[in-house]
């Protein structure tokens, strides 16, 4: 192995990682966020847009069937 170098690298799993918000990301979500590499970051960025096409496109509704909804006033769905 003359000449090559090996780099060991600890890897962690970042599949179960999961941020209680993006517009408003409380400080721990901060330190999480900061604590990954730039390559870890855009595994989930990736990762959640995916998860988010795949998702499908959301039924349409009023403001105020979603102000409705979030009061309990009306439930989702037919």
């Amino acid at each position: 192995m003359r000449g090559q170098f090996v780099t060991l690298m600890k890897t962690r799993d970042i599949n179960g990682l999961r941020f209680s918000s993006i517009a408003q990301p409380t400080a721990d979500d901060i330190a999480l966020w900061d604590s990954l590499s730039d390559e870890e970051r855009a595994t989930i960025i990736e990762r959640d847009e995916q998860a988010a096409f795949e998702s499908g496109v959301a039924e349409e509704a009023s403001l105020r069937d979603i102000v409705s909804e979030a009061r309990g006033e009306r439930k989702r769905g037919p």
